[in-house]
């Protein structure tokens, strides 16, 4: 049987033009419009990608995905979704949309670019507005957090009621869910007994541990082998006592590299854009190996 997938499309500025699977080219004339469309797509087999939907935008204007239903009900209402609610529902239909188009703050030259594709290509992160990326912007406990459970696959129904025991990670914040199957599992811990804090910005020597203590969570052995690697770094001995074995096996297993040559970082704030290179360097140095 085929199910139906509405989507729905909104003209962002005038003249927006489009096609579905290079069929006849469509116009939005304005930003009032809206245009809904039925499409089929083949449920019979295990492959997902069997059918493909193509969504082209031809002309000059801006046009963005507004609402999405997938539903064997032709006549069921679209739904608003949010930025990530409409990256999920898309990766879970095959789709991957390049950065290089998606995010007006993100070009080839830019030595984050494939790492950028890699994690929006698999949803695991989305942007900081429709058309940015913000690659300098720092990264938030709340955002790195999510970042790990959209990696892990994580079913955010199975958290949605979960008692975290912080009092500053709030029921229906998007990153609630994901805290409370972080902190079940040993991968974060609070800054205090009772917080979170889910806005505080993420230094290096944090993300290491969360991402050691992630592998661990995957059942890598994240043992470092050779401490030689603090002979590189002349900053080695401001790590953390906590992080120092995580920064020693991300190092090890070239998840993180250095600053330079010679120096880690250790208490630097992590940017967007580095940490969209750990987690592709986890998945596809780590985990795709293991």
């Amino acid at each position: 049987t085929d199910r139906k997938v509405q989507i729905g499309l909104k003209a962002l500025n005038a003249d927006t033009k489009y096609t579905i699977n290079d069929g006849t080219e469509q116009t939005l004339t304005s930003s009032t419009d809206m245009f809904y469309t039925v499409l089929e797509k083949h449920t019979g087999t295990t492959d997902r990608n069997a059918t493909t939907i193509t969504i082209t935008n031809t002309g000059s204007g801006i046009l963005s995905i507004t609402k999405l239903k997938i539903s064997d009900d032709p006549d069921a209402a679209l739904g608003q979704l949010t930025q990530e609610d409409l990256v999920e529902a898309l990766v879970s239909l095959g789709f991957e949309k390049s950065a290089a188009t998606r995010f007006n703050d993100i070009s080839e030259d830019k030595w984050y670019y494939n790492a950028v594709e890699f994690v929006t290509g698999r949803g695991y992160f989305v942007g900081v507005a429709d058309n940015l990326f913000g690659p300098n912007q720092t990264m938030t406990r709340g955002m790195f957090v999510t970042v790990l459970g959209r990696a892990a696959k994580v079913n955010k129904a199975d958290y949605a009621d979960a008692d975290t025991g912080f009092t500053d990670v709030k029921s229906g914040e998007y990153y609630a869910p994901y805290v409370a199957w972080a902190k079940e599992n040993g991968i974060v811990y609070g800054k205090t007994e009772t917080e979170f804090c889910p806005n505080m910005t993420v230094t290096r020597e944090e993300m290491a541990a969360f991402m050691c203590r992630f592998a661990r969570y995957l059942g890598l052995d994240t043992t470092v082998k050779d401490s030689s690697w603090m002979d590189r770094y002349t900053d080695a001995g401001a790590i953390s006592a906590y992080a120092r074995n995580s920064i020693g096996w991300c190092v090890e297993t070239g998840i993180i590299t250095g600053t330079s040559s010679t120096t880690v970082s250790p208490k630097d704030l992590a940017t967007r854009a580095q940490v969209a290179t750990v987690i592709k360097n986890l998945v596809q140095k780590v985990i795709e190996r293991k």
